[in-house]
């Protein structure tokens, strides 16, 4: 198959446009975003769900935050790990060479996100803090690879 859209909960993998788009359209959930993929996956992390599952390395405790992370890669294993990664870290504190999509949520709205994001996100960009250490010449995922 040279289009298709899989959903499988908290990641979605989309291959490909659907015939005559340029991308998938994607809505992420709690939150008035719609964003385009094509060959790539998106990953979320949070509490929502399945509380108490993502562990603070320093305590050894389920996390006690309210948010959500995404972070769209070329694959599903990268914006997984990565997702959950950053839920932990927090996406304003992403390390210095990330260079991918990632955005956090809460109560609907966009608190960060990296400047990356902006290829993905459709019609107005949220308004949103950007994180300062995603280089000005970030592009998507074709030609920046994740460090």
């Amino acid at each position: 198959a040279s289009s298709a859209l899989l959903n499988f909960g908290g990641q979605i993998l989309a291959l490909g446009a659907p015939p005559g788009q340029e991308a998938w359209g994607i809505e992420v959930s709690g939150a008035p975003i719609m964003l385009k993929l094509k060959d790539r996956s998106i990953s979320t992390s949070s509490q929502e769900v399945q509380a108490g599952h993502i562990m603070d390395p320093k305590t050894g405790k389920p996390i006690g935050k309210k948010s959500a992370v995404a972070v769209i890669a070329r694959d599903g294993a990268h914006a997984d790990a990565w997702s959950t990664a950053l839920f932990v870290l927090g996406v304003a504190k992403a390390p210095k060479g990330f260079t991918a999509c990632a955005f956090e949520t809460l109560g609907g709205k966009v608190l960060f996100r990296t400047r990356a994001c902006d290829s993905y996100f459709t019609g107005d960009k949220p308004p949103a803090k950007t994180t300062d250490k995603t280089p000005k010449e970030t592009t998507p995922w074709t030609t920046a690879p994740l460090q």
